[in-house]
């Protein structure tokens, strides 16, 4: 499904593929409740700071479920600017997560930090690419069966507050001795 204007789904509609709201960018009213299948797709493209006209945008009226996966893409001649919030989905309130692809553009050299508030999903650009300077490491006292590690990780192009998870699913417990 794609396209700008307005979209009135009624209750027994499911959306199970893409959904990519405008014509290269613009802006799609989605009228009602917005609850994508985990399957769904919310494509964004994004080749300018305004929403509607400069990056897609998905309007919702009233409650928007943020499941399924949210992808965008920098179109060619845009490179968002360092610490530029782009508002792609606003609605009455927004809850769940979507899982996130494609959020970094080595054309552009700018990575996009997404942000699901109560009401809006936002994607947050940051210039350069993410990169780790030497090795990460765990010691087996650290990441063993069904523990979960958190590692607050710094370079370049990170945005704040970045941490990346391990979780260890097939780790041994530490001999003692």
């Amino acid at each position: 499904l794609m396209g700008s204007g307005t979209f009135e789904p009624g209750t027994q509609f499911a959306l199970q593929g893409t959904l990519a709201p405008g014509t290269s960018p613009g802006l799609l009213s989605w009228t009602g409740r917005y609850a994508p299948e985990a399957t769904a797709d919310l494509a964004i493209e994004i080749g300018g700071s305004e929403p509607g006209t400069g990056h897609d945008q998905l309007a919702v009226s009233g409650e928007a479920a943020a499941s399924g996966r949210l992808t965008a893409e920098v179109l060619p001649g845009y490179t968002p600017t360092d610490g530029e919030v782009l508002t792609v989905l606003t609605a009455t309130s927004v809850t769940g997560g979507f899982t996130f692809e494609g959020l970094v553009d080595p054309v552009a050299d700018v990575s996009l930090y997404p942000d699901v508030t109560e009401t809006a999903v936002t994607l947050t650009a940051f210039n350069g690419i993410p990169t780790v300077s030497g090795p990460l490491a765990v010691t087996p006292a650290e990441a063993v069966n069904n523990q979960t590690v958190e590692f607050v990780v710094t370079g370049t192009g990170f945005a704040p507050d970045l941490s990346i998870v391990l979780e260890c699913d097939d780790c041994f417990e530490p001999e003692a001795g």
